[in-house]
């Protein structure tokens, strides 16, 4: 009976932890802005390249509609850490799925960092099972659908900073198709057709 308790244990502290990541204050300069460009960046290792874009797919939809009046801003967001429920951890300890960002908005006239924040979104509900049935949820979970979650959540938390704190809800996100680098198939050139050899020869000249 014990263990159950200190994986739920574990599991609730993770839990106000990775909440109380999300006090980060909001973007508030002085006078009119719009967000000219938005780009989202990940480094090669955790997770997939998808996991970027739908987060700047999310994020253009946040902080689009704003009239270009004031000011223009960049957004720029690099994901540092796409991390998956895993097996072991949830065994043990309790664990889940989660993501670590940082957002940065600078002056497009100047290139000045005016605002800057750290996020980690979680995946709350990945969190709730763990022991046994958590090893079984994080072997089976499907891991694209995990990331178009965080990145839409991911969207959302940020975009609302970057929008002085207005609150923003994006439509449930769905991931893309695997990118594979197996290369085309190439077809082969048809080789040209010869007719088969006749025996017969032409007459001879009538002289």
């Amino acid at each position: 009976m014990m263990a159950p308790l200190r994986t739920f244990a574990a599991a609730m502290i993770a839990l106000m932890g990775l909440a109380g990541c999300q006090s980060q204050s909001a973007y508030k300069p002085a006078g009119d802005y719009y967000f000219s460009s938005v780009d989202v960046s990940k480094p090669a290792q955790g997770g997939s390249p998808a996991v970027a874009r739908m987060t700047e797919d999310g994020l253009r939809q946040a902080v689009a509609g704003q009239p270009e009046k004031g000011a223009s801003k960049r957004l720029a967001v690099e994901i540092t850490e796409v991390h998956f429920k895993n097996p072991v951890v949830s065994l043990i300890a309790g664990d889940g799925n989660r993501m670590q960002s940082t957002a940065t908005i600078s002056d497009e006239a100047t290139g000045e960092t005016e605002w800057q924040q750290r996020f980690t979104t979680a995946d709350t509900s990945s969190y709730v099972l763990n022991g046994v049935a958590g090893l079984a949820v994080s072997a089976l979970q499907n891991k694209s659908r995990v990331e178009a979650e965080l990145a839409r959540k991911a969207a959302e938390t940020i975009g609302s900073k970057a929008l002085g704190g207005v609150p923003v809800k994006l439509p449930k996100m769905t991931a893309p198709e695997p990118i594979t680098d197996e290369p085309a198939a190439v077809t082969q050139p048809m080789a040209p057709r010869t007719e088969p050899a006749s025996d017969r020869r032409d007459p001879l000249p009538v002289s």
